[in-house]
């Protein structure tokens, strides 16, 4: 990722040589009073890096991926999974995918999830399969949009 921003960084914990000097360490210098990277952070606070944040609990990386598909995605989300070769390869029923996208849309309920996967899924097939000069029907409509349907539920 740190390339794709035009951001050149490094990681120091993969120079093997590093690697192999800390695990020739004794365990009492890695793992103490149920900290793990002891050493690792004793030497951060040292070079001044906060208490408070060498021993914060994880926290996870989540995308804005509602808001984006609602405001600055949309338009293009719409014209993918709404024009014509993309709804009538006969994977999908039309009218469940426009519900989908307007239940999205108007607020009334988050279905990123689901239409990440129809998004992903139709791009796939456009890439790997319409660009080889696959078949576009591969899966029979009556088992896709059942799958559809159960996972829509399941998301909710």
């Amino acid at each position: 990722m740190s390339m794709a921003t035009s951001l050149e960084v490094r990681c120091p914990l993969l120079d093997h040589e590093f690697i192999e000097w800390v695990a020739s360490l004794p365990v009492k210098y890695k793992f103490q009073s149920g900290t793990r990277k002891y050493i690792l952070k004793k030497l951060a606070e040292r070079i001044g890096v906060p208490r408070e944040v060498l021993y914060r609990r994880k926290q996870g990386f989540s995308l804005p991926l509602v808001h984006w598909m609602r405001h600055e995605l949309k338009h293009g989300l719409l014209s993918i999974l709404t024009e014509p070769r993309t709804l009538q390869r006969g994977y999908f029923k039309p009218e469940a995918i426009r519900a989908l996208l307007d239940q999205h849309f108007r607020g009334y309920r988050d279905r990123a999830g689901v239409i990440w996967l129809l998004l992903v899924f139709e791009l796939w097939h456009r890439n790997f399969l319409e660009a080889r000069g696959a078949s576009t029907h591969i899966f029979t409509p009556e088992l896709v949009s059942a799958n559809v349907a159960v996972h829509a539920e399941n998301a909710s």
